[in-house]
């Protein structure tokens, strides 16, 4: 089988990458580059490709605006390509979405396109159309979270965004926030944190200091981990 790959990145040098990455397999041909959102969308239409590796950082329209206005149900088999994103390499792992993470090696795009590669000799897309529907989802409820602190300093309040969290500890009325090396005291209680917190970006328990996040929750290192002192 013959495969049509379109490469959406704004970076030249990570364009090349794939592209160079992509002679291994012959059975892929690039349908084309873009190196923004909204030539992107009029590509994925225009073209149909197989498989898209799509950047998620992008001028005037990120990845995820692509795939909205797309819509999941027309989106090709997809590669998110991302620079570190604590926030949506949890979002792609949760819901089994391939990507890569710059800089990636030849062998990570290997591993990536070898199974894409699967999906499509499959037939398997509405599988990945799904995943592609609830990630939208995800990350349009996450706009009802709490994403900034905001925490007093010297007479006036600062603003932890809630990506810097670490870990927030209980001490009696108050809670210690921890996060970019420093901890900062507001008053408030646990359940009131946990509510006002998106349960993907802390373990949405609390659990005593020594003890990691129960099996049911998935704790992700840097991650905002709620813990109680008592």
């Amino acid at each position: 089988m013959k495969y049509t790959a379109l490469i959406v990145d704004d970076e030249p040098l990570a364009r090349r990458s794939i592209r160079k990455f992509l002679k291994g397999f012959p059975e892929f041909t690039v349908a084309g580059e873009c190196g923004d959102g909204s030539s992107a969308i009029t590509a994925i239409r225009a073209r149909r490709p197989d498989l898209l590796f799509l950047d998620i950082q992008m001028p005037e329209r990120d990845g995820f605006q692509v795939i909205t206005e797309v819509g999941t149900e027309a989106m090709p088999v997809t590669i998110f390509v991302t620079a570190y994103d604590r926030y949506a390499i949890q979002a792609f792992e949760v819901h089994a979405l391939d990507y890569l993470l710059k800089p990636f090696s030849e062998e990570r795009f290997r591993v990536s396109l070898l199974h894409a590669k699967r999906a499509l000799e499959m037939g398997q897309q509405q599988a990945p159309n799904q995943q592609l529907a609830e990630l939208l989802e995800r990350l349009n409820k996450k706009r009802d979270y709490l994403e900034r602190i905001p925490v007093p300093s010297k007479g006036r309040f600062l603003f932890l965004n809630v990506r810097d969290l670490d870990w927030v500890e209980a001490e009696g009325n108050y809670l210690r926030l921890h996060g970019n090396g420093v901890s900062h005291l507001v008053r408030g209680n646990m359940n009131e944190m946990e509510s006002k917190l998106d349960p993907p970006a802390s373990c949405a328990y609390i659990v005593p200091p020594s003890s990691t996040c129960s099996a049911s929750a998935k704790f992700n290192p840097g991650s905002a981990d709620i813990i109680s002192s008592s």
